[in-house]
């Protein structure tokens, strides 16, 4: 995965957003434990509808965390997270970048740290 700098994903807009609306099939997968947003919200996600399906509201963060899970979980044998030291700006300045939030959030023993120039 490359990109994966602190504004650029998550991205400035989806911390912006409100939320996002998603629709539940009736049978979900069993969710790990480190997902405690994630189930705290189905739990307080509405009764069924007559299909078995429920809707519930995502806030924009939680929805980005979500696809990182979702791309991280479907590595088979590597995955390199990446991200960029230096990027330009709108502005075309050059701009330091920090490594996404969802990066810094992952356990220190599960990872190797390289630098690469």
């Amino acid at each position: 995965m490359i990109g994966l700098s602190e504004g650029k994903f998550p991205s400035a807009r989806s911390m912006r957003e409100q939320s996002v609306i998603v629709r539940l099939p009736p049978r979900l997968p069993k969710l790990p434990a480190t997902e405690g947003a994630l189930v705290r919200m189905l739990e307080l996600a509405g009764a069924p509808d007559e299909s078995g399906h429920r809707e519930i509201s995502i806030p924009g963060e939680e929805e980005e965390r979500r696809l990182f899970h979702v791309a991280v979980t479907r590595a088979r044998r590597e995955l390199y997270l990446a991200f960029p030291v230096m990027d330009r700006d709108r502005g075309r300045f050059e701009v330091l970048m920090e490594p996404s939030r969802f990066i810094l959030e992952l356990p220190p023993d599960s990872y190797e740290k390289w630098v690469v120039s």
